[in-house]
């Protein structure tokens, strides 16, 4: 029979206790808690960057527009596709934008959705957008849709309905609400495209939200930019 030696350590088996487990489960579940807020919040700034270069982009196609059609803008973003924004729709949608363009510049739960101003497939009512595109992540705040928010706020006997009603055909659209606004006392600094997909709900002032101005800045706001900055 062959003798163990009694000099020789003896080797013991010894795996993890429950115990040791859930301490392990648990140091990785508060690691977990504290850097994913954090990779998020790196995520959605790199999200964010990009949709800075996509307005940028976007403003580019609407100036060359200006340019060819004796300084006006296009009715809708879509009627820059294909020949001043170029083939790819992605230009199209910010990618914070979880809908994929569909709920159009505002998230459905945002209030005052103003959703005549959809460049989506689903606002039937768009006269004139290029169907060829049928989602948009971005708010044209110079769009030909009529505006409801500026007839609601003014009746068409109205010195202020009257002087925005610049082709007298008893409507105001977005175009011309806003060349009001600029004339009467915004300025330049108005903004031409809005990105709302990097606001939370419940909504709040602190919110960001980012602005192409019609002079071609780009400034970070609140969901009101006259009000809030950031």
């Amino acid at each position: 029979m062959k003798r163990r030696n009694p000099f020789k350590p003896v080797a013991l088996k010894h795996g993890f206790t429950l115990l040791e487990l859930l301490v392990v489960i648990g140091i990785i579940a508060v690691l977990a808690s504290i850097l994913l807020p954090v990779v998020n919040r790196a995520r959605e700034e790199g999200r964010k960057t990009a949709c800075i270069q996509t307005m940028r982009q976007i403003y580019l196609a609407v100036s060359m527009y200006k340019d060819d059609y004796n300084n006006y803008l296009p009715p809708w973003l879509s009627n820059l596709y294909p020949s001043y924004i170029g083939t790819n729709k992605k230009i199209y949608l910010c990618l914070s934008d979880t809908s994929k363009g569909t709920e159009g510049g505002k998230p459905d739960w945002h209030q005052d959705q103003y959703s005549e101003t959809d460049d989506t497939s689903s606002n039937t009512t768009a006269p004139g957008r290029d169907p060829q595109i049928t989602a948009c992540s971005y708010l044209y705040e110079f769009c030909g849709a009529t505006c409801t928010w500026f007839e609601n706020s003014y009746v068409s006997s109205s010195s202020e309905f009257i002087e925005a009603d610049t082709n007298n055909d008893g409507t105001v659209t977005w175009n011309e609400a806003k060349k009001w606004q600029m004339k009467s006392y915004m300025g330049p600094k108005i903004p031409i495209v809005r990105c709302f997909w990097h606001t939370r709900s419940p909504l709040t002032n602190d919110d960001i939200v980012l602005n192409m101005s019609y002079d071609g800045n780009l400034t970070i706001s609140g969901p009101e930019w006259e009000t809030t900055t950031h």
